[in-house]
């Protein structure tokens, strides 16, 4: 029986990780990951060419791997700027940490977060941070789909005025 359930979860994790074909980062910090892994490993070629590497990324609403991957920092200690998040801390105080040390680039990057009751940031949620980050930052290269239009995955970088 145990050889069974064994083979069966094999069997789903070999099915699972088959779409694990494109590959991110570089060095040590390389992984494979499903069709996404195309597009972020762009935006991380592309932020990489842009930005010095003393020059800071904020990526809404979440993906720190980014900042990871580029090496750069983050301008405030938020992580994520999600439903959670927005709600702890006050969309306001996280408005006004970004005002007070803004990025030089920011990377939107398609997230649903329906789990929360909001699908989709600068729609749902984030409304304010959205209307910053549309005054202050001129939009620039969109890889992959427009993000949060509907379950299509893309990136956006936009640069600082």
């Amino acid at each position: 029986m145990f050889v069974g359930v064994a083979a069966g979860y094999l069997q789903l994790a070999s099915s699972r990780y088959a779409d694990f074909e494109h590959e991110v980062g570089q060095g040590p910090d390389r992984f494979l990951s499903d069709a996404r892994g195309r597009l972020v490993e762009s935006a991380r070629r592309t932020i990489d060419a842009r930005l010095d590497s003393d020059a800071e990324l904020l990526v809404l609403p979440e993906g720190v791997l980014l900042n990871y991957l580029t090496r750069r920092a983050s301008p405030t200690p938020y992580v994520n700027f999600m439903p959670p998040e927005l709600a702890f801390f006050g969309e306001e105080t996280m408005l006004e940490a970004l005002r007070a040390n803004p990025p030089e680039l920011v990377a939107l990057v398609h997230k649903d977060t329906s789990e929360y009751g909001f699908r989709f940031f600068g729609r749902d949620y984030g409304l304010e941070l959205m209307r910053w980050l549309e005054a202050n930052y001129r939009r620039g290269q969109l890889i992959g789909s427009q993000p949060f239009v509907d379950e299509r995955f893309g990136i956006v970088l936009y640069e600082r005025n």
